[in-house]
């Protein structure tokens, strides 16, 4: 039986249901020319920002165990270089996802606005910033991540996402859900890394370098909390917003228990990192024998099937 892995975000279609997470596919154009030569779906840009941005002090990255943590910032690029690196990344025909971070909520219009018209086929906005007056992360502040979601919905055509936080609070999740809703975004990806890790050396010391040691943990150690979001924000969409679940994906089964939560495509960071491109073919090949094992006809079939245990009453 031949298994269906693609899915529909807005009105692109991606085959298969995979891709890298933002900055994990590389900030080069050489990297995104041989990512879009690999088996993933879609291609998705590094961060990119309206102003240019410093690079951390090395050490920058650190890796165990397929968890990583990563100094804030890493891989973003200015939004003047990010038009040659979309045009890169189109060479494999691939749709091309253009993720949109910023420091201040007006930016992610403008950054926004810019790549639509440079070739972006999908736009994310990286709600992980800390952009919001204060300096907090955008997307605890509801109301505000609201008006900036509604304000680029309002100027470009293209599908327009949100790249969401890790939600603790189930509330949290649900208000944002209703929020993305309402400004019409087509979808979402849950989660980014978690903001605040700190790793410690066998010497005493920090791993990363930057902001006292404190960097972004992705992978393996965020994925039971990245389920989640992607379970309680399919629930309070009522499946209406295609999810793309990011967070700790590395095998088969991984891919399976973010459809199964209800998410419609995956994002792979900290395992691409380690094993590179020709993961996604391996990934592919897995992730359809395993649902032909399931019984699932496609990857769409599995979307939201998790089944919860029996109640004990």
């Amino acid at each position: 039986m031949t298994v269906d892995l693609s899915c529909r975000i807005g009105s692109v279609s991606i085959s298969p249901c995979l891709m890298n997470s933002p900055g994990a596919g590389g900030v080069r154009a050489r990297d995104l020319a041989a990512l879009a030569a690999s088996r993933v779906g879609a291609v998705v840009t590094p961060p990119i920002t309206r102003h240019p941005h410093r690079l951390p002090p090395a050490p920058n990255y650190f890796e165990s165990d397929y968890s990583s943590l990563r100094s804030p910032g890493l891989w973003t690029i200015h939004q003047e270089s990010a038009a040659s690196l979309v045009a890169q990344a189109r060479q494999g025909g691939k749709p091309v996802m253009a993720c949109i971070a910023a420091t201040a909520a007006e930016d992610y219009l403008e950054t926004a606005s810019h790549m639509a018209q440079n070739g972006a086929d999908l736009i994310l906005l990286d709600l992980s910033c800390r952009a919001a007056p204060d300096s907090r992360i955008l997307g605890y502040n509801v109301r505000l991540a609201e008006k900036v979601m509604a304000e680029v919905r309002a100027r470009v055509t293209c599908p327009l996402g949100a790249r969401l936080p890790i939600y603790l609070d189930v509330l949290n999740v649900e208000a944002l859900a209703g929020a993305a809703l309402r400004a019409g975004v087509d979808f979402l990806v849950a989660v980014a890394p978690a903001s605040a890790a700190l790793g410690v050396d066998a010497a005493g010391q920090t791993v990363v370098r930057a902001r006292g040691g404190v960097g972004e943990l992705a992978g393996a150690a965020i994925k039971p909390m990245a389920l989640a979001n992607v379970r309680v924000l399919y629930q309070a969409t009522g499946g209406r917003l295609p999810i793309i679940g990011s967070g700790g994906v590395r095998h088969s089964h991984d891919a399976l228990e973010f459809l199964l939560a209800g998410a419609a495509a995956v994002q792979v960071g900290t395992a691409l990192l380690r094993e590179g491109p020709d993961l996604f073919a391996t990934l592919e090949a897995a992730l359809s024998r395993l649902l032909t094992v399931r019984g699932f006809p496609s990857a769409a079939a599995a979307v939201g099937q998790l089944r919860e245990l029996p109640s004990t009453n």
